[in-house]
C-alpha cells in the first residue's frame, strides 16, 4: 500500500512539473518568433491578395528578391552588391512573341541601350512578300546587360512581350575568383624577392633569375586577365533573345467546311486543270524537240533498216543450214539403196550353196 501511495504522488509530481515547464518554453519560443524578419510594411495582407488581377512587379521588387530557400519568386537575382560577396555570372534565354515585331525589336534596342547594356549580335529574318505566308519573321538578338539592371530588364519583357519560355543559368565564379587572387598575390611575392635576389646576383646568375621575372611576371598577367573576365562576366550578365512576330487568334476568321458538291466541283476543276497542264506540257516538249525531229527520224530510219537486215540475214542463215541439211540427207539415202542391192545378191548366194552342199554330205 505504501509503494502505491509513493507512486501516485510521483505521478503527480511530474505532472505539475510539466505544466510549469509549458508557459516557459512558451515564452523561449516568443522571442525567436520576435527575429523573425517581418514582411514589408506595404505587403497586402494574404486574405485581401486579387489573384484575378495580373500583378506587375516594379524594378524595385525585383532588385530586393529574397534568395533563400523560402523564396517562391520564380528568378531570384544577386546583383554584384548583394551582402554575400559571391561572383554570380547569369546567363538569361529567352524566346518572346509579339504582333508588331519591327517595333519590338527596336523596343528592346532602345531600353537596352537605356539600361546601360550593349548589342552583341542581332540576326533578323524577315518574310517573302512574293509569297503568301503567315507571319514568320523573327530576330535573334544578344545583349551584355548590367547584372544590376537584370531583373528590371526581366520585368520590363513580361510587361511588353509574351514570354514563349524564359530559361536562367546561373554559374558561381568565386572559388575560381579567389583562386586566381591568390596566385597573383604568390606570384608578386615571388617577384618581389626575384628583383631583390638581381640586386644582389652576380653576373652569371642574373640571366636564370631575369627569365625567372619574366616568366613569373606572364603567370601574373594571365591571372589579371582571369579576374577581369570573371568581373566582365558578373557586372555584365548575357541575355539572348529570340523574338518572334505572331498574330492573335481572333484576327483570322473562322472557315467553314465545304460541302460535298462544292468538294466534287473542287475535284473536277482540278482534274481538268491537271489535264490541260498535261496537255499544255506535252506541246512545249513538241516545241522544244522540233528542231531535233529530223534528225531523231534519221537515227530511227538507220535503226529500223539495221533491224531489218539483220533479220534477213538470220532468215537467209537458216534457209542455207536448212537446204545443205536437207543435201546430206538426200545423199546419205542414196548411197543407202546402192548398199542395199548388193547386200541383197549376196545373202540369195550364199541361201543357194548351201543346200548343195549338205547333198555332197
Amino acid at each position: 500500500m505504501r509503494k502505491f501511495v509513493l507512486l501516485v504522488l510521483a505521478i503527480l509530481l511530474l505532472a505539475m512539473t510539466a505544466c510549469s515547464a509549458t508557459p516557459e518554453m512558451e515564452a523561449d519560443r516568443a522571442p525567436a518568433a520576435a527575429q523573425a524578419p517581418a514582411p514589408a510594411a506595404d505587403a497586402a495582407p494574404a486574405e485581401d491578395w486579387d489573384f484575378a488581377e495580373e500583378a506587375i512587379l516594379s524594378a524595385a521588387d525585383v532588385a530586393h528578391w529574397p534568395t533563400d530557400d523560402e523564396s517562391f519568386l520564380p528568378l531570384p537575382i544577386l546583383t554584384p552588391s548583394d551582402d554575400r560577396g559571391r561572383r554570380m555570372v547569369y546567363t538569361v534565354t529567352m524566346r518572346l512573341q509579339t504582333p508588331e515585331f519591327m517595333p519590338g525589336v527596336r523596343t528592346l534596342l532602345d531600353e537596352v541601350g537605356t539600361m546601360g547594356g550593349y548589342l552583341t549580335s542581332l540576326d533578323v529574318y524577315g518574310r517573302d512578300m512574293r509569297v503568301a505566308v503567315p507571319p514568320d519573321r523573327h530576330a535573334h538578338m544578344i545583349f551584355r546587360l548590367p547584372t544590376e539592371t537584370l531583373g528590371e530588364f526581366i520585368v520590363m519583357v513580361e510587361n511588353t512581350y509574351n514570354i514563349w519560355s524564359l530559361r536562367q543559368r546561373t554559374e558561381d565564379e568565386t572559388v575560381r575568383y579567389q583562386q586566381a587572387t591568390d596566385a597573383q598575390d604568390d606570384l608578386q611575392a615571388e617577384e618581389a624577392w626575384l628583383i631583390e635576389q638581381l640586386e644582389e646576383a652576380d653576373e652569371d646568375e642574373r640571366p636564370a633569375l631575369q627569365s625567372r621575372l619574366a616568366d613569373v611576371r606572364r603567370l601574373i598577367r594571365e591571372q589579371e586577365r582571369t579576374q577581369e573576365t570573371i568581373t566582365d562576366r558578373v557586372i555584365y550578365s548575357t541575355v539572348e533573345i529570340t523574338l518572334y512576330e505572331a498574330f492573335s487568334p481572333q484576327d483570322v476568321p473562322p472557315v467553314d467546311p465545304p460541302t460535298f458538291f462544292e468538294r466534287v466541283r473542287e475535284v473536277a476543276s482540278d482534274s481538268l486543270g491537271a489535264f490541260v497542264a498535261f496537255l499544255q506540257g506535252f506541246a512545249i516538249v513538241l516545241i522544244a524537240l522540233l528542231p531535233w525531229i529530223p534528225v531523231i527520224g534519221i537515227i530511227l530510219l538507220l535503226i529500223w533498216l539495221f533491224i531489218r537486215w539483220y533479220k534477213r540475214d538470220k532468215q537467209r542463215q537458216a534457209e542455207f543450214l536448212a537446204k545443205a541439211r536437207q543435201e546430206r540427207e538426200e545423199k546419205a539415202a542414196a548411197k543407202l539403196k546402192e548398199t542395199q542391192p548388193e547386200s541383197k545378191k549376196a545373202s540369195e548366194k550364199e541361201a543357194g550353196e548351201k543346200p548343195v552342199d549338205d547333198l555332197d554330205l
